[in-house]
């Protein structure tokens, strides 16, 4: 399980670029602590805007209104 999150140690932003079953439900907590900035870009669409919106994350995806910032 760390192995998905490995790479985001101070990273910029989380591009999600694939719909494997291992990103469908990752804990955005931990994801948050971990980034540079809480960003995510979802080029699948796995992800709710709301639930994001409520943890204080910036999601920006696919086919989707733009979010206010």
């Amino acid at each position: 399980v760390d192995e998905q999150y490995a790479a985001l140690e101070k990273a910029d932003c989380l591009a999600v670029v694939t719909e494997w079953n291992q990103f469908r439900n990752p804990d955005f907590g931990r994801i948050k602590k971990m980034l540079k900035a809480p960003l995510i870009f979802d080029g699948r669409n796995l992800y709710s805007p709301q639930l994001l919106a409520d943890l204080g994350m910036v999601y920006f995806c696919i086919g989707r209104p733009a979010p206010k910032v």
